[in-house]
């Protein structure tokens, strides 16, 4: 059980609460 929560969680439910929007180009690159 604990398996297929482990599966679903994160690719079904996550998304539904957060966001994951694309960085845009140099966004990342700059603060590293």
């Amino acid at each position: 059980m604990s398996l297929i929560i482990a599966f679903i969680y994160p690719n079904y439910i996550a998304p539904l609460f957060d966001r994951y929007d694309p960085l845009r180009e140099g966004e990342l690159l700059t603060s590293i």
